[in-house]
């Protein structure tokens, strides 16, 4: 279980870290204006609905596990690059920094549901489920915001994007030890095979 409670971090932490600091930045830092950053946002919403609309017909086609490791290891990718992006200090460099991490959120949100579902015997899955998804958005959605203040202040945006690189890299190690599920069917006994 404890594996399974890692899968959908990165999707909490991309996020909730454009929610809480990448907004911020836009209209603080660059100030862009409030209103230019929540179209921006309000886009970079319809796009991550389409990065869970992708990769939730993807997963059916080529399965959870694959689908989840993609995303995760693009996560992975995307958390080094992200403040050197963001940086550039352009409107469209900043555009891009929050339309990919939410469509990165989305790639993970895709599958999640089906794949923690799969993972678990039926007559322990709804709180199984429950609590790993719960436990993700709090390690993803809490724990990053918490610590970026601190190591950013000491030490910068580059070595707290290789914090949360190394972050999601572990979930991605998460997802390659966990099974596909893709054709297992939901009322067979974990347990017992």
């Amino acid at each position: 279980m404890p594996l399974s409670c890692m899968v959908a971090v990165p999707a909490f932490t991309m996020l909730y870290l454009v929610v809480t600091y990448v907004l911020n930045y836009g209209a603080s830092e660059l100030r862009l204006g409030y209103t230019t950053v929540t179209l921006v946002s309000v886009a970079s919403g319809i796009i991550m609905l389409l990065g869970v609309l992708v990769t939730s017909r993807l997963s059916d086609r080529i399965g959870r596990r694959a689908t989840l490791i993609g995303a995760n290891g693009l996560a992975t990718l995307w958390a080094v690059l992200l403040f050197p992006v963001l940086h550039a200090g352009t409107f469209a460099a900043y555009a891009v920094a929050v339309v990919v991490t939410m469509f990165i959120a989305g790639f993970i949100f895709g599958p999640i549901g089906s794949y923690m579902s799969e993972l678990f015997d039926t007559r322990y899955r709804y709180t199984a489920v429950g609590l790993c998804y719960n436990a993700s958005g709090i390690l993803g959605g809490a724990v990053p915001p918490l610590i970026a203040g601190p190591i950013i202040s000491a030490y910068g945006t580059i070595v707290f994007g290789t914090v949360l690189a190394i972050m999601c890299f572990v979930c991605l190690c998460c997802c390659i030890a966990l099974p596909e599920t893709k054709h297992r069917a939901l009322d067979v006994n974990m347990e017992t095979k």
